[in-house]
């Protein structure tokens, strides 16, 4: 209880002073030690101390969800220093003159694959939005964990009072107040709670009138029925570190969808320069074919019709060239902007890649569909994520049943207070200076009409998740099965086109000679060269059809590993060639 002195009381002793102000000063100190030095971090200090505490939290979930660690893994924007290769004057977007912020015109990057998956992972947008939603769901996680910590709080309030008409029987005091303390929330269900603190009042009129206590409180409830139990009363960190884990598997699968995505775009590219280099082919064979049919029409020992045929046929190159072209320059747009880059940049395709892609072949993998099944049920990480909210459902299940128990808390508190500032401990006066209570609380169920309902919802919830992950399993086993007979069928595809193709280029050299010799025509001629350049263009894109459908099936068995420097053919390889054993 406060505690007035009288106006004929002595002046305390100075050292008795100092005692008395050191405990409230330790409250003080206490308080500006804990408190203070957090309130005043600065906004980069706060958003350092998110990141470590957030990336920390992704380390540890990717362990948890089967992933080797990714010691670079931020969301802070790249120094993008081809974006500004490509904008030599753009400093900043906003207020730069619009014609500033087309790209140079003399600047030409040229990307191969392996470049190419480093640039889309560097500057694509929907890239940057996966990770910022992985950071967000880990930085949900530490304000879930952060209500079963001690939650500190600390308070001083300095104020000055005048109080009177003004005169000489007015009233000067100071007054000062301050607190510290935690409230926690227990794994097992309740709370604690305390705190210290002071109040100090000084009239500066009459010093002898100085009122001063000093206060603890400590309050602890504990349920036993209603909201006991960690799987109750933690439920919602587990359910924020499951979703961590789920958001780790939601951007690995990305990285091998969006990887997967890049790969073929990249692979169409290639395939429409390549028919770019057959077109242009083909048109050069039937500009010769025409001159030769122009001659031969002026010595009079060809038909005029068939002088307009070769004509018409040379055009007509010329028109699939120049669309072949067309269609590369789309394609390449909208490449572009999947790699995060402006249209307007000159970007240039390394046709090495190609090359390679041909050297490898179409070999068929080696796999039943059994086998690609097992590895798919084992290894797809949207798949056990899937699973796991059939997990999140059940458990919902018992939390919500235990919402529709009786309410039965346990209550202490414990109030102490002094006005006798002591050297090192409470002095207690002798009534009044405690305030002691234990109770229980019971809190009979008789409504639960909203318990009620959640609980049916819960059980309604668990039998939609297990559909849903039911139809879920039915569809990864429908894509890989589609993703096997699709790569068969682009096997079988390239090697029957191949062969067209060498069929073709001998009919084009046979009906060479024949009309070098004079017993051939025209018609044949043009006809064989037809044949060759959509062979040859069928070749290319049975081999890129292969290519992307051996890509799509390893992704869709779950076994497509990506790294920062792009697919890791090594562990894929390990993976791909693993042993299952089916249940």
């Amino acid at each position: 209880m406060n505690h007035t002195e009288g106006d004929d009381a002595p002046v305390p002793h100075p050292l008795v002073r100092v005692g008395r102000r050191r405990v409230a000063g330790a409250v003080l100190v206490a308080t500006f030690l804990l408190g203070f030095p957090t309130a005043c971090m600065t906004p980069d200090e706060y958003r350092d101390e998110a990141d470590e505490a957030a990336y920390g939290i992704v380390g540890r979930a990717r362990v948890l969800a089967g992933q080797k660690e990714d010691p670079d893994f931020h969301i802070d924007p790249a120094d993008n220093e081809l974006r500004k290769e490509f904008f030599p004057e753009r400093t900043a977007p906003e207020g730069t003159p619009l014609w500033k912020r087309l790209a140079s015109d003399d600047h030409r990057v040229t990307v191969n694959l392996e470049t190419a998956l480093q640039l889309a992972a560097l500057n694509s947008r929907e890239f940057q939005d996966q990770k910022e939603r992985l950071y967000n769901t880990a930085l949900s996680l530490t304000s879930a964990v952060r209500n079963f910590e001690s939650r500190w709080f600390g308070t001083v309030d300095l104020s000055a009072r005048s109080s009177g008409d003004g005169d000489d029987s007015s009233t000067v005091s100071l007054a000062e107040s301050s607190s510290l303390g935690f409230t926690r929330l227990l794994e097992r269900g309740g709370s604690f709670s305390l705190s210290i603190g002071d109040n100090l009042t000084r009239f500066l009129t009459n010093p002898a009138s100085t009122t001063a206590t000093t206060f603890a409180s400590l309050a602890l409830s504990l349920p036993f029925l209603r909201g006991a139990g960690r799987e109750v009363a933690y439920e919602n960190v587990t359910q924020a570190e499951r979703d961590v884990v789920y958001a780790v598997r939601d951007f690995e699968r990305f990285k091998r969808v969006f990887s997967v995505d890049v790969i073929s775009d990249y692979m169409r590219l290639l395939q429409s320069a390549q028919t770019i280099d057959n077109e242009k082919a083909n048109y050069e064979r039937r500009k010769v074919t025409a001159e030769e049919n122009r001659l031969l029409g002026e010595a009079g020992r060809l038909a005029r019709t068939d002088v307009e045929r070769a004509n018409q046929a040379e055009l007509a190159a010329e028109n699939r060239w120049i669309v072949a072209k067309e269609n590369f320059e789309n394609a390449l747009d909208r490449f572009k902007l999947r790699l995060g880059l402006p249209t307007d940049a000159i970007l240039l395709i390394d046709q090495e890649d190609l090359k390679r892609i041909r050297e490898r072949g179409a070999q068929l993998i080696e796999l039943d569909a059994r086998d690609a099944l097992v590895k798919a049920l084992k290894w797809r990480l949207d798949l056990a994520t899937a699973e796991g909210r059939v997990a999140d459902a059940k458990r919902q299940i018992a939390i919500t049943a235990n919402a529709l128990e009786a309410g039965l808390d346990f209550n202490a508190t414990l109030d102490l207070t002094s006005n006798d500032f002591g050297e090192t401990r409470f002095k207690l006066d002798a009534v009044g200076s405690t305030n002691d209570f234990l109770g229980l609380s019971i809190d009979l169920p008789l409504d639960r009409v909203d318990e009620r309902n959640a609980y049916r919802r819960a059980l309604i919830n668990f039998q939609a998740a297990r559909r849903d992950f039911e139809a879920f399993e039915d569809q990864v086993k429908l894509e890989v099965r589609r993703d096997l007979r699709n790569l068969r069928q682009a096997s079988e595809t390239f090697r029957i086109q191949k062969r067209a193709e060498e069929v073709a280029q001998t009919n084009v050299e046979a009906a060479n000679l024949l009309k070098a010799a004079g017993i051939g025509n025209t018609n044949d001629l043009l006809d064989a060269q037809n044949d060759l350049v959509t062979a040859q263009n069928a070749v290319t894109q049975a081999l890129i059809d292969y290519t992307i459908a051996r890509l799509q099936l390893l992704r869709d068995m779950g076994v497509l590993i990506v790294e920062p420097e792009g697919i890791d053919e090594t562990s894929t390889e390990a993976l791909l060639k693993q042993e299952e054993k089916s249940k």
